[in-house]
C-alpha cells in the first residue's frame, strides 16, 4: 500500500512541477511552458543548438501572454514572428552581456530579421533584450505590410541593445504607395550600435515617440532615416559618430525626406557625422512643419571629392528652430537653406565666442 501511495505522490509532483509539453524538458518547474508565476519561460523548451525553432514554439505558445527570455546567448538563423498582446522580456540587455542576448546568423541568401511583425498585430512589448548580428542583410526588428492591409498598432520597444544590423528597426511596405499603417510606436532607452541604419521608416501612416535613444555610428553609417513617416516626436536623442584623424566620418545622423507628418525634435545632439541633419522636402507642395528646439546639431561642413558641403540642410521644408546650437569648434556654421524652404530662427547659435 505504501509503495502504491508513493508512486501516486510522485506522479502528482511530476504533473505539477515537471515539464510535460511536447518538445520541452530543459527547464525545471515547467508545466506547458509556464512556471508558478504563470509566465512562459524560454528554458522550458529544450535547447538543441540552433534556437530558432524552439523560440518560435515558445513565442507561439505565449501569444497573448508574457515570455521571459531567461537564458544566455540564443543563436538563431531565422525570423521570430511576433504575436498580438504579447510581452517579450529579457533580463539584461547591457552591451557585452551574454544574458538575454539573441544573435542572428544568416545561413542562406536574402535578408533576415530577429523579430518579424506582420499585418494586424497589436499591443506588443519587447524589452530588456540584446539583439546582435555580424552579417549584412539583417534587421533587428522588421515590420512589413502592404497598403490597404490590416494595420498594426501599439508597440513598445524599451531598454534594448541593438548591434551590428543593416537596419536596427525597419518599417516598410511591399508596395510603392507606402500607405500601410504601423502606428502608436514608442521606442525608449534603446542603444543602437554599429548598424548601417539605426532606425529606418518607410511608410507614411506611422506615428512614433522616440525617447532617450543612443546611436553609435561607424564610418559612413547612419542613425535615423525617415523616408516616409507620420507624426514623430524625438526627445533626448544622442548620436555619437566616428571621427577619423579628427574629422567627422560617420554618415548621416538624421535624414528626413518629404513625406511626413508633424515632427518635433528636442534635446537632440549629434556629433561626428558628415551630415548632421538633412531635411529634403518635396518641391511641388508644402508638407507639415518641423519644430527643432534645445538641440546641438553641429554644422561642421564635410568634403566630398574636394568640394566642401554643408552638414545641415533645410530644403523644401518649413522649420521652426529655437534655442539650438549649430556651432562647430573652429568654424562658422552655415546651414544650407535650399528650394522654397522657410526657416524661422529664434535664439540659435552659429559660432563659438573664442573669448569665453
Amino acid at each position: 500500500m505504501r509503495s502504491i501511495l508513493l508512486v501516486a505522490l510522485l506522479a502528482v509532483i511530476t504533473m505539477l512541477c515537471g515539464t510535460v509539453a511536447l518538445g520541452q524538458g530543459a527547464g525545471t518547474g515547467c508545466s506547458s511552458g509556464k512556471r508558478v508565476d504563470n509566465f512562459f519561460y524560454t528554458d522550458c523548451w529544450t535547447d538543441t543548438g540552433d534556437d530558432t525553432t524552439r523560440l518560435q514554439s515558445a513565442m507561439s505558445a505565449a501569444a497573448g501572454s508574457t515570455l521571459i527570455f531567461n537564458e544566455a546567448n540564443y543563436q538563431i538563423s531565422g525570423a521570430l514572428p511576433v504575436y498580438s498582446n504579447s510581452i517579450l522580456e529579457g533580463t539584461a540587455p547591457a552591451e557585452g552581456s551574454s544574458n538575454s542576448k539573441i544573435t542572428l546568423t544568416v545561413t542562406g541568401g536574402g535578408t533576415q530579421s530577429v523579430f518579424s511583425i506582420g499585418t494586424g498585430i497589436r499591443a506588443v512589448t519587447i524589452k530588456n533584450l540584446g539583439l546582435y548580428a555580424t552579417q549584412a542583410n539583417t534587421y533587428g526588428i522588421e515590420a512589413l505590410g502592404t497598403t490597404g492591409s490590416a494595420s498594426s498598432q501599439l508597440f513598445h520597444f524599451s531598454n534594448m541593445w541593438i548591434k551590428g544590423f543593416t537596419k536596427g528597426i525597419y518599417v516598410h511596405t511591399t508596395d510603392g504607395t507606402k500607405g500601410w499603417q504601423f502606428d502608436d510606436v514608442h521606442v525608449e532607452d534603446v542603444a543602437f550600435d554599429a548598424c548601417d541604419d539605426g532606425i529606418y521608416l518607410d511608410t507614411q501612416n506611422t506615428g512614433w515617440q522616440m525617447n532617450n535613444l543612443m546611436f553609435g555610428s561607424a564610418a559612413n553609417k547612419n542613425a535615423i532615416h525617415i523616408e516616409y513617416g507620420g507624426y514623430i516626436n524625438m526627445n533626448l536623442i544622442v548620436g555619437n559618430g566616428t571621427f577619423v584623424s579628427g574629422v567627422q566620418a560617420a554618415g548621416e545622423f538624421i535624414r528626413i525626406e518629404g513625406h511626413h507628418g508633424p515632427i518635433n525634435m528636442q534635446n537632440v545632439n549629434g556629433e561626428g557625422y558628415k551630415k548632421t541633419l538633412i531635411i529634403n522636402g518635396i518641391d511641388s507642395f508644402k508638407t507639415f512643419p518641423i519644430m527643432i528646439s534645445n538641440s546641438d546639431l553641429q554644422e561642421c561642413h564635410w568634403v566630398d571629392g574636394g568640394v566642401t558641403k554643408p552638414s545641415v540642410v533645410f530644403k523644401n521644408t518649413t522649420v521652426v528652430s529655437q534655442a539650438n546650437s549649430y556651432a562647430c569648434y573652429g568654424k562658422v556654421a552655415r546651414p544650407s537653406i535650399e528650394g522654397w524652404a522657410e526657416v524661422y530662427s529664434t535664439g540659435d547659435k552659429f559660432c563659438y565666442d573664442t573669448t569665453a
